[in-house]
């Protein structure tokens, strides 16, 4: 019996020292998801992630959903979503602040529902290339972006309802949105530290926001 449970032991230090990535919270350096199954296995092999150290790239025409997400709070470096068949950001829900960019290009979503819990992005809030996207809303906790907040290319978006709480940015770029009328959503915006572009937008009235 003291045979066996030595014998035990050993094999646990020598996973322990051998293979310490997997028992860690998180896997360290960037982390690229390219398929359905990487994001689905996320979860299960890393239960207790929390706390993304790096950046945080999802791509690819395979996945579908973010669900396997669901235990991340905070990423410390980038968050780049580029999967063309996603349709919604529920599996981000728990996700309260990203210290680096936040980059949504060619996803297949309507809205930002999912990022409900998003309080704080460091670097640039980017929203680019987004053929279906009708609205902003989704993200109520939001009021504070380090870098700039750009809204390009999402041909369908009348204007920037959502965004209401977002109080202060470092600057502004809109453009190439040819179905924005105004940048209603920004009534309570107090703070640009630098500068607002906007080109390209053609059906835009005003700035009424």
């Amino acid at each position: 019996m003291q045979d066996l449970l030595s014998l035990r032991l050993s094999v646990l230090l020598c996973t322990f020292f051998i293979y310490p990535n997997l028992i860690a919270q998180c896997p360290s350096g960037e982390i690229s998801l390219s398929t359905q199954e990487q994001v689905d296995t996320f979860s299960i092999i890393y239960p207790d992630c929390s706390e993304i150290q790096g950046n945080l790239l999802v791509f690819g025409t395979s996945i579908s959903n973010l669900n396997g997400l669901s235990s991340i709070e905070s990423i410390d470096g980038d968050l780049r979503l580029t999967a063309s068949q996603v349709t919604s950001l529920e599996g981000l829900n728990n996700l309260q602040t990203i210290n680096g960019n936040f980059m949504m290009t060619s996803i297949a979503i309507e809205n930002l529902e999912g990022l409900d819990n998003l309080t704080t992005v460091g670097g640039d809030f980017i929203i680019g290339n987004n053929n279906v996207l009708i609205s902003l809303q989704g993200v109520p906790s939001i009021s504070e972006i380090g870098g700039t907040l750009a809204i390009a290319e999402n041909d369908l978006l009348p204007n920037l309802s959502g965004l209401e709480n977002l109080i202060t940015l470092n600057s502004i770029l809109i453009q190439d949105n040819t179905s924005l009328i105004n940048t209603l959503g920004l009534n309570n915006l107090i703070t640009i530290n630098t500068s607002l572009l906007s080109y390209g937008n053609t059906v835009m009235e005003n700035f009424n926001g």
